[in-house]
């Protein structure tokens, strides 16, 4: 399922762990390495990003230096 989450600041994020990548065995189903926020409110934040997080399993990210 998709889901939009609020980020307390704009810019890249990178995808450190995804429990459902094939690595662990899984689907590979997540963000595909990183995903860039957008000026949408979210959770009492200004910017976020809508991602997809797969059944049974989490998405680490990490906002990366610009």
């Amino acid at each position: 399922a998709s889901y939009r989450i609020g980020l307390p600041e704009p810019g890249l994020y990178k995808e450190l762990l995804n429990s459902d990548s094939t690595y662990y065995g899984g689907s590979n189903i997540g963000c595909f390495g990183q995903v860039h926020s957008v000026n949408i409110p979210c959770m009492g934040c200004q910017d976020s990003v809508e991602i997809v997080i797969p059944p049974l399993a989490f998405i680490v990210l990490k906002k990366m230096a610009e």
